[in-house]
Parts: C-alpha cells; structure tokens; sequence
C-alpha cells in the first residue's frame, strides 16, 4: 500500500489539511484501496458568526459548506461530520438527501441538532479546531473524505477553497451556498 505524507500549510490561522485527498494522516485512518469516495469537500468554513447569516431561528451559529465538485448526484446516506476524528460517525448528515454536482450545502454548528435537519450535535471553535467528512464502508471502518484544521479564525471571515472543492484554503468575506471568491 502506497502512504503518501500529510500535505498541510499554515495560512494565517488556518491550518490546510488535505491528506484525504492524497493518503492519510496522524489524525484520521487511511482509506483502503478498494474504497472510493465521494467528490465531496468541504469547501468553506466560519467558525466565528457574528453577523453574516442567521439560521431558521434568527441565531448567528457558525457553520459548514459542502460542496460536490463532482460530475454525479452523491447520496448524503453513510456520511458524516465530526470535530473529533476518534468519533467518526458524530453526526450523520440526513439520510435520503444529497448534492447534485455543483452544489452547495450550509450545516449549522451549533450543537442544537433538534432545531432542523442540517443543524449538528457539536459546535466550531474560532480559537482552534478541526472538521472532518467521514464516509462508512460496509465491514470496514469509518474512512476520511475531507478535513480541515485551524488555530484561530477572525469574526465574520471565512475560510474558502479557491477553487470551489478542490483549490487551496483562503480567507475571503463568506459567500455561503455560492461560488468561493476573494
């Protein structure tokens, strides 16, 4: 089996982890070979809202885009968001849902999952955090499709993949459920 080395790069307070996309890391299992995931990334991160979009109740929570920068619909079903890559199935995203390609998907972080389908049961920290997209394989593990790390992020800047799903990790003003720009 092929291991390629952790790719990361410190970007102001983002820390860039993309070694789901190239092999694997310290922090998450690496995928089995037999395994392919889903085009889907996460592609913007604001983990200090103050007053950029409220959700359905009126609060400023910080959230998650998804983005499928694919060429095929990708079922939402065995997939899941977690902060804490030892518990890889923290959160599952709602069954019977999913992307089409090219779009985009917002997911409320705000440790209040009863308030609607795409609020999660944990919260970003601005002063440092991490989120992982995990995928579950029948009789394997949880593997890894997507991370992101950072040790401090500014109120009301995103972090952005420039390009959409696949680009290197910028701060721009937050452009949640359309195209990443700086």
């Amino acid at each position: 089996m092929l291991i390629l080395a952790l790719w990361a790069c410190e970007t102001g307070g983002l820390v860039v982890d993309d070694s789901s996309k190239t092999g694997d890391d310290s922090t998450a299992d690496s995928q089995p070979p037999n395994v392919d995931t889903p085009k889907l990334a996460i592609n913007e991160i604001l983990a200090s809202n103050i007053a950029t979009l409220a959700d359905e109740a009126g609060e400023f929570d910080d959230w998650i885009e998804l983005y499928n920068y694919g060429d095929t619909l990708i079922n939402f079903d065995g997939l899941y968001l977690t902060d804490n890559s030892t518990q890889k199935t923290q959160w599952a995203l709602p069954s019977g849902q999913g992307l089409a390609p090219g779009e985009f998907q917002l997911i409320w972080c705000d440790n209040t999952p009863d308030q609607g389908t795409f609020h999660t049961s944990f919260q970003l920290n601005k002063g440092g955090d991490d989120v992982y997209l995990f995928m579950a394989v029948d009789g394997q593990d949880a593997v890894r499709v997507d991370g992101v790390k950072w040790t401090l992020e500014e109120d009301d800047l995103a972090s952005a993949r420039l390009p959409n799903g696949t680009g290197d990790w910028v701060h721009q003003a937050p452009t949640p459920g359309v195209t990443n720009r700086l």
